[in-house]
């Protein structure tokens, strides 16, 4: 059990306390409102179950243990909650004290001179350097010991990032909020605020709260770490807005601070990368040419995969903003990079088709290559849009109530919280139910036996935990015979045969597929294209290839290959060849969820699937199924 910083104060004072203590008493001692305190004790009354704070009109409020060890144990969990804070306190001195040199352009520091600016002993100072070792490591800087000093060593942009982090984590943690620790004593940070809000106006552009001061951070760092090698080369700078406005920028600091021309690069590309929405607050013509690309985008998913996000708003909007950014980046010839590429092919298949749709489509209308990091930022968009429509309704539920509707409704919100999804739940009482209503859904359920309704679920008493249990299984059933209607016996395949790349591999079971009448011969170039995208490998020697189509037939056949293949620089031993129609593209990604579950299960088992059989194969994908607790 953990606890915010206030309700920490909040448990402390009532543990001390000889007596009651009013709400006002604690909102003082906290330095918070009464009802922020009475916000806090519902919350931990809630959560808790050593400890209940109780109330007495007159008095204020005390706190009850069960007993004494119960007393004793959120003491010891308090404690250990101050000791983690004082590790990361003294971490953060040290990080921030390293920081403060290198905004200095001071790479070498000695133990005395932390020891003294950090308040902490040598013996301290020796107990954490390697975990302070370690962090650096993440921002790709080493620190090395020498006789009598330690030295930093980094790239330029590696020690800007660091020093950029540290500052934004002491500013999120200030009590003024906004400031860089760092930087006000030595640099007139109002005056370059000042900079660039007129330099935005004289272009007619809005610029917010958090870009400016994030913005007026990223310049102290240039000016502090002026005469520092350049670290860009010169950019695209013809008829190009964010450089006029980065120039216009420089030209004001020039009048306080020294700022090498070349660092405008430096400001532009944070224009380019954060602030690319900026534009749509006056020019709106070429916000509406993105907007169109948008609906262009959607109206080409809609129509190869029958998916339908044209009515998603909430996409439709972030989609267009991402786009003016992303394009004034590639123009520029920027490229992002992110750790997490990898993991979102993988785990995101669905979302990532839907990218590379949109990607081609980009491509035509700008005129531009998409690299393979702004597919992933595309395919975040995409995820967020799919989690939206995986959240309607894939279960249609009536409870037919014997002993009124209020009891009903506690067993709809029972079912909701349960599940955690949106399932529509209509509610009957029985003399208001007719026998044509069962129709409408998958299953009615009651507490009075209706022999008539073949859809019906009998549970007597409805808050049970066999009742519970009665609904779990058969929400799992239902999602079972969803997912296995992509199988089939026939279909699960031992290969013999030796394949020189992937491409031989799709071609070859494409045309077979075609043969069954399973696919179109149309179909084998997607599935190629969509190899040329991004590899379908997914880890553990398995591959997925698949297509999205608006009609044909859904399947998954299964591959268990004697000989690797290689796959895009990967060795595969099992493949899911697969193709999704309109009816079954929603629940698609759960059956990707399945398979990886699979996989998983079997990496240490067996590694290799040398002893994989279609019974094995259905016993297992059932555990997957019913190992997820929301519906798809």
């Amino acid at each position: 059990m953990t606890y915010s910083k206030r309700q920490q104060i909040i448990l402390k004072t009532l543990m001390h306390a000889t007596g009651y203590m009013t709400a006002l008493t604690l909102a003082n001692v906290c330095s918070s409102s009464e009802k922020t305190v009475r916000n806090e004790i519902l919350e931990m009354n809630r959560v808790s179950n050593i400890f209940n704070i109780k109330s007495k009109k007159g008095y204020g409020y005390h706190i009850c243990f069960n007993n004494k060890e119960d007393h004793a144990l959120l003491e010891e969990q308090l404690l250990n909650m101050s000791k983690f804070k004082k590790m990361n306190d003294i971490s953060n001195s040290i990080l921030d004290f390293i920081a403060s040199k290198l905004l200095k352009k001071d790479s070498h520091f000695y133990e005395s001179e932390c020891i003294k600016k950090c308040y902490i002993s040598s013996a301290t100072f020796h107990k954490y350097i390697g975990k302070i070792k370690n962090e650096l490591e993440l921002y790709n800087l080493s620190i090395t010991k020498l006789t009598n000093s330690y030295h930093i060593t980094g790239d330029e942009k590696y020690i800007r990032n660091f020093i950029i982090t540290r500052i934004k984590f002491n500013s999120a943690t200030s009590s003024t909020e906004g400031e860089a620790s760092f930087l006000i004593d030595s640099i007139d940070i109002y005056f370059i605020r000042d900079c660039i809000s007129l330099s935005c106006k004289e272009y007619d552009l809005y610029i917010t709260k958090d870009i400016l001061n994030n913005l007026c951070i990223h310049i102290c760092i240039l000016i502090m770490r002026h005469t520092v090698d350049v670290l860009h080369p010169t950019l695209f700078k013809e008829d190009n807005p964010n450089y006029d406005l980065a120039l216009s920028i420089y030209r004001k600091i020039l009048k306080k601070y020294k700022l090498d021309e070349n660092e405008v690069i430096e400001i532009m590309q944070y224009f380019i990368c954060n602030a690319g929405s900026l534009e749509i607050k006056t020019d709106y013509e070429k916000y509406w040419e993105y907007e169109i690309t948008t609906n262009e985008i959607l109206n080409d998913i809609a129509l190869n995969t029958d998916i339908d996000l044209r009515n998603d708003l909430t996409l439709i909007q972030a989609l267009t903003m991402h786009l003016i950014s992303m394009v004034n980046r590639i123009l520029c010839g920027i490229e992002i990079k992110y750790e997490f590429d990898e993991e979102l092919k993988k785990n995101y298949i669905l979302a990532y088709s839907l990218a590379y749709i949109a990607k081609l489509r980009i491509e035509n209308k700008f005129n531009i290559f998409v690299p393979t990091s702004e597919i992933t930022l595309l395919a975040i968009h995409f995820c967020g849009s799919l989690q939206r429509i995986q959240k309607k309704s894939q279960l249609d539920l009536l409870i037919v109530s014997q002993v009124g509707i209020s009891y009903a409704n506690l067993l709809k919100e029972k079912i909701i919280n349960t599940y955690k999804t949106e399932i529509d739940i209509d509610i009957l009482s029985l003399y208001s139910f007719r026998t044509e209503l069962a129709n409408k859904y998958d299953y009615v359920i009651c507490n009075i036996p209706l022999p008539s309704i073949k859809n019906s679920i009998l549970i007597e008493n409805f808050f049970t935990a066999e009742s519970i249990k009665k609904i779990d299984d058969l929400l799992s059933e239902k999602q079972n015979q969803r997912i296995k209607k992509f199988f089939s016996r026939e279909l699960f395949i031992n290969d013999q045969n030796c394949y020189k790349s992937e491409n031989e591999f799709i071609q070859y079971y494409g045309n077979e597929f075609v043969k069954l009448g399973l696919l179109h011969t149309d179909d084998l170039d997607q599935f190629h294209m969509r190899e040329l995208s991004s590899s379908t490998y997914i880890g553990r020697s398995a591959a997925i290839p698949h297509i999205l189509k608006p009609s044909g037939k859904s399947f998954c056949a299964i591959i268990l290959l004697k000989n690797e293949v290689p796959w895009q620089n990967q060795n595969v031993r099992l493949v899911f060849f697969t193709c999704c129609t309109k009816k079954n593209v929603q629940i698609f990604s759960s059956l990707c969820k399945n398979i990886q579950f699979f996989l998983r299960k079997n990496e240490q088992i067996d590694p290799c699937y040398n002893h994989l059989t279609y019974e094995i194969w259905q016993e297992q994908l059932m555990h997957a199924s019913n190992s997820y607790t929301t519906l798809f």
